[in-house]
């Protein structure tokens, strides 16, 4: 007994007509356009729910690239991202205001801002932080010019050392190297240029930062 078989070609028909069929569906019907983390999530909410999306101040210190810097005027960097990222999951909306750590630290102990972003955990951190999940691990790292004679931290003694004000170097150096004398700078660009000036012997900054910004300079 025979079985009713089709020939191959019926099905290569079938086929052909499914995926025609498929892509004229996806012609008349496109998906919407990707929007990413990063762009206005609020922008198309009602007038009313856009309103009811909680509200938080960051405050960013705009002189510590690669972390956080500015980019065509607004906030960019490492610690920017993961913040819009952390914001977009929990449907907030992040307002940036930039300032230098010691404004920053001030301003976020009067209540006028919620977040601060990419603060180094360390020992002697204030009791008012509450710290999220580590995301990073800054070295520090001691820079020096040419036919200097420190090697070591211990060669610190005595000498004039620059660190940002109000930065987690400053209290570095109280608590561990007394004996150094602090020159402050208000930002790492500051800092790198007294150096070269000659406004101190060495600058205590965090190891990556120092390195970016020296390459950028041409030192």
């Amino acid at each position: 007994m025979k079985l009713p078989v089709r020939s191959s070609n019926f099905w290569l028909a079938v086929i052909a007509a499914l995926i025609g069929a498929a892509m004229l569906y996806a012609w008349k019907n496109p998906p919407p356009p990707y929007r990413s983390p990063q762009q206005d999530l609020f922008a198309e909410l009602p007038a009313q729910a856009a309103a009811a999306v909680p509200r938080l101040v960051v405050g960013f210190n705009p002189d510590c690239p690669p972390y956080e810097f500015l980019s065509n005027g607004q906030p960019a960097g490492f610690n920017i991202e993961i913040l819009r990222g952390a914001a977009a999951l929990e449907n907030l909306a992040l307002h940036f205001e930039p300032g230098s750590e010691a404004e920053l630290r001030q301003r976020f102990e009067r209540g006028e801002i919620d977040i601060l972003s990419g603060v180094p955990y360390t020992a002697n951190g204030s009791p008012l932080y509450a710290y999220s999940l580590p995301h990073a691990e800054l070295v520090y790292d001691v820079f020096i010019l040419n036919g200097s004679d420190i090697r070591q931290a211990e060669d610190l003694a005595g000498r004039q050392v620059i660190v940002q004000r109000g930065g987690p170097a400053a209290d570095y150096l109280a608590s561990n190297l007394p004996l150094a004398e602090p020159v402050f700078a208000g930002d790492i660009h500051t800092a790198l240029q007294m150096l070269l000036a000659g406004q101190g012997e060495a600058a205590l900054l965090i190891k990556d930062q120092g390195i970016y910004l020296s390459n950028q300079q041409g030192h």
